[in-house]
């Protein structure tokens, strides 16, 4: 079933580092496989040997067919597996590999075929199975080997003999609970249509189907770029037509979340609900598995040096603490963590050639934009922080008046408190007016009730009350005392309002039919500039 893909409008920003031979790579063309082990270390394949990044500098491995203890071959073929000896298990095209990390070597291995002849090229490592157990595609033939016994593992690659036959290339294995291989799925991208569905009973491969070759097994004929298996009515696949939710027990339920851009794609799961994929030339994208929505990143280097020249992202590897590793073919490699926020100062005289201004607060409109006051003037962001407009409010301004608060109701009005009184827009940024009555009043914070009402505070002035009606804005004192200030303001969760009073203590109000009636103060020196409510509802 084809459904309906919507692609969100709104881009998230991702903030990366990036890793390439001016780093210390040994090559930055084609790097296909990342992988970050138990001690921090990042291993690094590429097609001109292997990268150990300790996040400041590099170490290269390269063959030496002279050096048993080097690599046999350049280009790194697979994924690493760490054994409990933390230990890597991977491979170069040539050869399967065991980095022996507490002698700081290799140790290599070769297959043979059926006729007993060594299998010298095409290796993929594609799973280690309780620690002890390697998967291995080899020619066109799957191998499982036990490696746990060391002095045995040379005769055991010697005597291993095939699971089972295929011409595909890629290889993926999915494990149950137990950690033991229960599904190997092979398949080849665009070379070769097709996925072929092996189901593993005691490391035996006990039943075959083929799927997506020929219009087979009721699936379209489709080359498969990744497989994820959840379970066996949830495996993800990365098609040339989009991601694939596709079920081995009702495939004719499988669901297509077509893009409208073909080739190469690869994704990472990144929690239970998203995929993170990289659409090759198009960039990267999260996928909501509930909603069918891809939204885009837009990826911004954290230093300027390390643009990207294009969207050209590749192989995509998310580790252990949620970074994201994302391949840039002939540039090298860039990094990111998905969850974290990179914070970028914007210089104040980028903003208005002043280098005195004050901020005050920001809010954000119903359009994701954010504002900013400062002094006089307005500022407006987009999304992404980068500024869309500057708004000076030449009506304060004719009044010497500074922009203490702003704030958007749930009508999406913006609203500035003022030392001169308290200015709307209907329209954000347009025909600003001074709220009649409020004129001579030094308004410093607003908050927004259930309804349509506002209260805001002053500093000699008292508590407000605003509401908006058909008439127009009215405007009543609620409550006040003469040299009494009062300044920051929130409402909990039992719908008590606290309203700091004079730098000197928190004033607790109800507000009933009408009236702000105090219920008690709570002593507490010092200016108090913003107020938080735990979701437990029972710390301040």
């Amino acid at each position: 079933m084809v459904v309906t893909t919507l692609f969100s409008q709104r881009q998230e920003a991702l903030w990366y580092n990036k890793i390439s031979m001016e780093e210390g790579l040994s090559s930055h063309d084609f790097i296909f496989f990342v992988h970050v082990d138990t001690e921090g270390f990042t291993w690094i394949g590429s097609t001109s040997g292997l990268n150990r990044f300790d996040g400041h500098q590099v170490k290269q491995y390269h063959a030496n067919f002279q050096d048993s203890t080097a690599l046999y071959g350049e280009n790194i073929q697979s994924q690493f597996f760490e054994d409990s000896q933390h230990n890597l298990w991977f491979c170069t095209y040539e050869a399967v590999h065991c980095y022996v990390r507490k002698k700081d070597a290799f140790q290599h291995f070769f297959l043979r075929d059926s006729a007993g002849q060594q299998i010298r090229e095409d290796y993929v490592v594609f799973q280690l199975e309780q620690d002890s157990l390697l998967w291995v595609r080899a020619g066109q033939s799957v191998f499982r080997v036990n490696v746990g016994n060391e002095q045995q593992r040379s005769k055991a690659f010697q005597t291993a003999q095939p699971v089972l036959h295929s011409e595909h290339f890629h290889a993926y294995a999915a494990t149950g609970q137990d950690g033991a291989v229960q599904h190997v799925f092979l398949f080849s991208d665009e070379k070769r249509k097709g996925l072929e569905h092996f189901e593993i009973r005691q490391g035996a491969a006990a039943q075959k189907q083929v799927y997506f070759e020929q219009t087979q097994g009721g699936t379209p004929e489709l080359g498969i770029f990744q497989v994820y298996f959840i379970d066996r009515d949830h495996i993800w696949l990365a098609t040339p037509a989009g991601l694939m939710e596709w079920s081995l027990a009702h495939p004719a339920q499988s669901r297509l979340f077509p893009v409208a851009f073909k080739g190469y794609s690869y994704f990472a799961p990144y929690d239970n609900r998203h995929l993170i994929i990289s659409f090759f030339g198009k960039g990267l994208y999260r996928f909501d598995q509930k909603t069918g929505i891809y939204s885009p990143y837009q990826l911004f280097p954290i230093k300027k040096s390390d643009q990207l020249r294009g969207p050209a992202l590749r192989n995509i590897y998310l580790d252990r603490n949620q970074v994201l590793w994302v391949s840039v073919p002939f540039e090298g490699l860039i990094y990111a963590n998905p969850a974290k926020r990179k914070f970028e100062s914007i210089p104040n005289t980028l903003l208005s050639g002043e280098s005195t201004l004050q901020f005050r607060n920001f809010t954000t409109d119903r359009q994701g934009q954010t504002w900013c006051s400062a002094a006089t003037e307005l500022f407006q962001f987009d999304p992404l922080g980068n500024l869309v407009r500057q708004i000076p409010l030449d009506a304060a301004r004719s009044n010497k008046a500074s922009i203490n608060y702003v704030l958007f109701d749930n009508q999406n009005t913006l609203w500035m408190a003022t030392s001169r009184g308290l200015y709307t827009s209907a329209t954000p940024g347009k025909d600003i007016v001074c709220v009649p009555g409020t004129e001579d009043v030094d308004v410093l914070y607003l908050h927004q009730l259930d309804n349509l009402t506002l209260l805001a505070t002053s500093l000699f002035g008292g508590i407000y009350e605003i509401k908006t009606g058909s008439g127009g804005y009215q405007v009543k004192n609620l409550y006040g005392e003469p040299g009494i200030g009062y300044t920051s303001m929130f409402r909990d969760e039992l719908g008590h309002i606290l309203i700091c009073r004079n730098e000197a203590a928190i004033e607790v109000f109800r507000l009933q039919n009408g009236q702000l009636q105090s219920s008690a103060t709570l002593p507490i020196p010092g200016a108090i500039n913003a107020f938080w409510e735990d979701p437990d509802g029972r710390t301040l």
